[in-house]
């Protein structure tokens, strides 16, 4: 079963509108929270697990919506 040239422009569309910005931002803000963590362990001990859960779900986005794209783009 083929998918429709729609379908894959609906599906490219998203990934770059809902996937790409959770991906870029998780790969981002991960480094800067571990070097904000390494400077100033006490005052953000409590933000650790907070960015730690948003990068995961960010990546889980993302990896959601690659999935879906690779799946319309491959469909012969």
């Amino acid at each position: 079963m083929s998918a429709s040239k729609g379908e894959k422009i609906v599906v490219t569309v998203l990934f770059v509108l809902i996937g790409l910005p959770p991906g870029l931002c998780s790969l981002l803000e991960m480094p800067v929270a571990l070097r904000s963590l390494w400077n100033a362990p006490r005052a953000y001990s409590g933000l650790a697990p907070l960015v730690g859960v948003l990068s995961l779900i960010g990546f889980a986005i993302f990896e959601l919506m690659l999935w879906l794209l690779i799946r319309a783009w491959r469909r012969e």
